[in-house]
């Protein structure tokens, strides 16, 4: 793909997404749902996918075995991570006429709640080994070479780096509750492993793998040197990543769980009880009016952070009746 060609992507999924975020701000108001750190997030990402596929680097990538594994690192460990912490699902559906914005809704909505219920081990398993199979798959010798010497089988390698990356991230983001955030942590863990193993390999090896670079001066230095960039960038970027996530799992666990267990936690504040006219709200035993209030406030701060996943696709309830 050339540079203009990715400039103008970069530069198209950028202006969707401020015009996605900019009408969720209308109607919840200036950032809200979509948050300003989103933003800042899918502007970082967007930024990495630049820097990966145009100019010096992608340019050097060409005679450069080391750098182009750069570009790989790149779109895998530093811009999909990226992308998804910029809520993308939520922003750019909105980016749309209402009809398509509506169907778009609906389908990230089912999506949305499939990742984050039950089902949520195996769409992320199925990530997983989608992602693996893709990185081993596209740096073997002879795909590598005939993605190298196609421009359009070069673009669906690097789209599928970033896509099945992406997948991934969003998979193990999407956990909403304590089992399944500690499980992202290992399976981000186990992503970088493979890269690791997969870069221990390049580094190893007594001889060229890619006959393209072959021939080149220094080709056996030059792949040692990709295979650590492998590694060692791809893996710590992955292991920031992890430990970050990890720490949030922790204080996710200490919100919902005061002392580690030490003592109960949160009650609903409300319980359904049988009236004269069916079930109607009454409080339980020993909590007053503020503790309603305590949970109702961080019921409406979960749809301001974006938890609420209707709200953020379809905008029927809350955006809808914030706007009256």
């Amino acid at each position: 793909m050339s540079t203009a060609s990715v400039l103008a992507l970069v530069a198209a999924t950028a202006c969707a997404y401020g015009v996605g975020a900019t009408r969720v701000w209308r109607r919840a108001g200036p950032g809200r749902v979509v948050h300003r750190g989103h933003v800042a997030a899918f502007g970082a990402g967007l930024a990495v996918v630049a820097l990966a596929l145009t100019g010096p680097l992608d340019a050097g990538a060409e005679g450069s075995l080391s750098l182009h594994m750069l570009q790989h690192v790149l779109l895998i460990s530093v811009a999909a991570p990226l992308l998804v912490m910029g809520a993308p699902m939520t922003a750019l559906p909105w980016a749309l006429p209402p009809g398509p914005r509506q169907v778009a809704g609906r389908w990230g909505r089912r999506l949305n709640h499939s990742f984050s219920g039950r089902a949520w081990p195996w769409w992320t398993a199925g990530a997983l080994v989608t992602h693996v199979v893709a990185v081993w798959a596209w740096h073997a010798p002879a795909p590598y070479d005939a993605a190298r010497a196609h421009p359009a089988l070069h673009a669906l390698e690097h789209a599928c780096f970033l896509g099945t990356a992406a997948a991934l991230w969003w998979a193990v983001l999407a956990a909403r509750h304590r089992a399944a955030f500690g499980l992202g942590v290992l399976v981000v863990f186990a992503t970088a492993l493979q890269g690791t193993l997969l870069g221990a390999a390049m580094t190893l090896a007594g001889h060229p793998w890619y006959p393209a670079y072959a021939k080149a001066a220094g080709a056996v230095e030059d792949q040692q040197v990709a295979g650590v960039v492998m590694w060692a960038v791809g893996g710590l970027a992955q292991l920031v990543a992890g430990c970050a996530l990890f720490a949030a799992w922790l204080g996710f666990v200490e919100r919902t769980r005061p002392g580690w267990g030490g003592g109960p936690g949160p009650r609903p504040a409300l319980a359904l009880v049988r009236g004269g006219g069916g079930q109607i709200a009454a409080r339980l035993p020993g909590q007053d009016a503020g503790d309603g209030r305590q949970h109702e406030d961080q019921g409406a701060e979960g749809v301001e952070h974006g938890h609420d996943v209707d709200a953020q696709l379809l905008g029927h309830d809350v955006l809808s009746t914030r706007e009256q």
